[in-house]
């Protein structure tokens, strides 16, 4: 009889532990921050997070907790854009955007910790360019090398700026590193344009193809929206696949090298629709688009409609994010796949906040649990305080 008790006792317990383990975890706010918000994770569940201006928060328990922010960035200028990646040693790098104090353009600077982001070393310029570098993005690949991408921009920020004296196209520009930063090799140019680009995305996959996404117009002649520009001989050349319409994107590569994509367009003014397409053998075939999810409202603080994606190494579970103002109020939306993009499962909202939530940036970890950052705009506050929250749970919508 004690058997028996025990055993309903033990089967209760298992029961309600794992549904425990299949909730989201409290709202957490890292700290005070705006714009582009980038994670990595260490094989030993720490979670690594940066955001605009370079700050840095890290977790030693998987997102339960975080430390205090601090600011990597170079001291006496105008820090911007922040991206961050790590190798196989568990070495952190960043880069960033930043103009010193009395310099009229951007340029990149980088840095690196080989100690879990306790200290990192002092920033160094790592181009040097008659433009704006602008959406800074690092990778590093299968044999620890490591990848820059960037724009090289008219403009300072945004159309309504104006642009440099004599100056006609944007770029596309891609670093590479074979020492772990301490060298870099001449800027490869990947495609050139004189028009305006807007979101970057870069990928590596496990053959060591490195892939940089880049929604632009390349001519008069070819249609708008997300290109995949792909290289199998470290940036030296590079192909080129339209994508489909939309500024706004995602991007992420699974275990088995499919590229999976979401892509945010505007049929009607301030009306979105969140699209998303799979590319298998690295991107060598494609699925049609497929509407996956709805999205209305623009706001000051964002006129974009964000959307995020990431896949698992089990190339199974896919989860997506976006930014909604259908309800009166910006929220950020939520949805998984469990099988590779085939299905997916209901929409969840995860932030579920008073206050207006963009720009949702989503990862997932070794285990397939899903970590979401995204912005809250404190309104009332001076100037419009803004705040980087964090939410960790399975989102398996149900």
């Amino acid at each position: 009889m004690k058997s028996a008790i025990l055993r309903v006792v033990v089967l209760v317990l298992c029961l309600c532990g794992a549904v425990s383990a299949q909730r989201w975890n409290p709202t957490v706010e890292i700290g005070r921050g705006w714009n582009n918000l980038d994670m990595v994770f260490d094989s030993a569940g720490h979670v690594y997070l940066v955001w605009a201006g370079l700050n840095f928060s890290r977790s030693p328990d998987n997102g339960s907790t975080w430390s205090e922010p601090v600011f990597l960035g170079p001291q006496n200028g105008r820090p911007g854009n922040p991206d961050i990646a790590i190798d196989s040693s568990g070495v952190l790098y960043a880069v960033v955007e930043f103009m010193p104090t009395g310099a009229d353009i951007y340029q990149l600077y980088f840095t690196k910790s080989v100690n879990g982001g306790v200290s990192w070393t002092t920033p160094v310029k790592i181009t040097n360019t008659a433009k704006h570098t602008a959406w800074p993005k690092i990778e590093v690949d299968a044999i620890d090398r490591v990848h820059v991408f960037w724009q090289d921009q008219c403009n300072l920020q945004n159309w309504s700026d104006p642009p440099l004296p004599g100056c006609t196209t944007n770029e596309y520009y891609h670093l590479i590193s074979t020492d772990y930063g301490e060298s870099w090799s001449a800027p490869h140019l990947v495609v050139s344009t004189g028009y305006w680009g807007w979101t970057l995305h870069s990928a590596v996959d496990s053959t060591g193809a490195i892939y940089g996404f880049w929604s632009y117009r390349p001519s008069l002649e070819e249609p708008a929206g997300l290109y995949m520009h792909k290289s199998t001989d470290g940036g030296v050349t590079w192909t080129r696949t339209w994508l489909g319409w939309g500024n706004e994107s995602g991007v992420s590569i699974d275990g088995n090298d499919t590229v999976h994509v979401i892509l945010a367009r505007e049929p009607e003014p301030g009306h979105f629709e969140f699209v998303y397409r799979r590319g298998a053998n690295g991107g060598g075939t494609w699925t049609d688009p497929e509407v996956i999810g709805m999205g209305n409202g623009k706001s000051d603080y964002n006129p974009h409609a964000w959307c995020s994606i990431a896949a698992d190494r089990n190339s199974k579970n896919i989860v997506v994010a976006w930014q909604d103002g259908s309800s009166g109020n910006f929220e950020v939306y939520g949805r998984r796949s469990p099988n590779g993009g085939k299905t997916w499962q209901k929409v969840e909202n995860v932030s579920g906040t008073p206050m207006p939530s963009h720009q949702p940036e989503i990862f997932i970890d070794r285990d397939s649990v899903a970590h979401i950052v995204w912005n809250e705009v404190l309104i009332g506050e001076p100037n419009f305080d803004f705040r980087v929250y964090y939410r960790r749970g399975p989102l398996r919508g149900n």
